[in-house]
């Protein structure tokens, strides 16, 4: 998306970007760990779920052991997507209350399921399943927030991720269907 900015504004957003990646990389400096892959594109790829053709970009990938994964066996990595704006308590980054009660799908989540998607379009793209399995997901909090930076591990259950593949068919056949 494009947006026209006026000379002060680029220049306030500018100074803005710079100031929060100088902080970011201070924050981060002693625990940095050099990703896999950094926008992993699946686009060329021509991903297809169960008839449904899937398309995205990983912001970040890395590796969640600290040695290589033996001959014929899959590298075992993370999936890490960037966020920006407040940090989010787990309800919101999932889809409960803070009760545990699932909530319906629209009122919260989208961070979870976007990773639940990221998930999944590994997984069907042959090519990375062959070499790499998905088994965190993770949420990075990039820009400054009451002085402090987050990242946070999102639990997932089997359960959970086949109820997830079950919306993503739902929605292709609404979708289809033009519902």
């Amino acid at each position: 998306w494009k947006e026209i900015l006026t000379d002060i504004q680029k220049e306030r957003l500018e100074k803005k970007g710079i100031e929060w990646l100088s902080w970011y990389y201070d924050f981060y400096e002693k625990s940095f760990q050099e990703p896999f892959f950094v926008e992993y594109d699946f686009r060329p790829k021509n991903v297809v779920f169960e008839g449904i053709p899937l398309t995205g970009k990983i912001d970040k990938i890395i590796r969640i052991t600290d040695t290589e994964a033996p001959l014929f066996s899959r590298e075992e990595v993370a999936i890490v997507d960037y966020k920006t704006g407040a940090i989010k308590y787990r309800g919101e980054m999932k889809w409960i209350d803070k009760d545990g009660n699932i909530l319906p799908w629209f009122e919260k989540g989208k961070y979870f399921r976007q990773l639940l998607f990221y998930k999944l379009l590994s997984e069907e793209d042959k090519e990375f399943s062959s070499h790499y399995e998905v088994k965190k997901l993770m949420l990075d909090f990039a820009e400054w927030r009451g002085g402090k930076y987050s990242i946070a591990d999102i639990d997932f259950t089997l359960e959970e991720y086949e109820n997830f593949k079950i919306l993503v068919k739902e929605s292709w056949q609404k979708i289809s269907n033009l519902d």
